[in-house]
């Protein structure tokens, strides 16, 4: 006997959305199935070391939006203007003054680039750790929707307590929409263009 309705057509749906992400796993996901330890005693550790460096950078400012906007527009030829500029200023003391000492541009510019370089290192840990958490949540989400499938097909034969749970899951369900509100009654259609 062929299944009909509603409720054949948002199994079949559902199966779609499984076989599609596990599809798109196994192509783009080479690392599927991850084997990740990292335990509470690896993050309260990794926490702290993020303090202690945070601690290292009391000076660091943080920027309004409209601070941002306002500096300066420093396109790509700002850092070789600004570097040749210190460059010719070491090298012309009788152009020194007491309003731009000479330490302290250097110390700027020296502290500006070890900045940079850690910048970039932090961005390379940001980038990884996105990358891990994201592929983590997608090896979750196909162990949720296996484990929905299963309790779908438990709920089918009858096994006790699966009910409740599916419903409460189904509403839940990633690619699941509500169904949209219909016009209030006396409500004037709008004429299909």
């Amino acid at each position: 006997m062929k299944p009909t309705g509603l409720g054949w057509v948002y199994g079949a749906f559902v199966e779609l959305i499984e076989l599609l992400f596990i599809t798109f796993k196994l192509i783009f996901m080479p690392y599927a199935n991850l084997q990740i330890t990292f335990t509470e005693a690896d993050y309260l550790l990794a926490q702290q070391d993020i303090i202690n460096l945070m601690n290292k950078f009391p000076f660091a400012v943080n920027l309004t939006p409209k601070e941002k906007s306002s500096n300066l527009h420093l396109g790509p030829k700002t850092l070789m203007f600004v570097k040749k500029s210190l460059l010719f200023y070491t090298n012309k003391p009788l152009l020194h003054t007491g309003f731009l000492p000479l330490s302290e541009w250097q110390n700027d510019w020296d502290t500006m680039q070890r900045l940079d370089m850690l910048l970039a290192q932090v961005n390379i840990l940001q980038e990884m750790l996105a990358d891990t958490v994201m592929a983590l949540r997608m090896e979750n989400t196909t162990s949720a929707l296996t484990f929905y499938k299963i309790l779908k097909s438990a709920a089918q034969q009858n096994v006790p307590g699966t009910t409740d749970v599916l419903a409460e899951l189904k509403v839940m369900l990633p690619g699941t929409f509500k169904n949209k509100k219909t016009p209030p009654t006396g409500a004037p259609n709008e004429p299909n263009p």
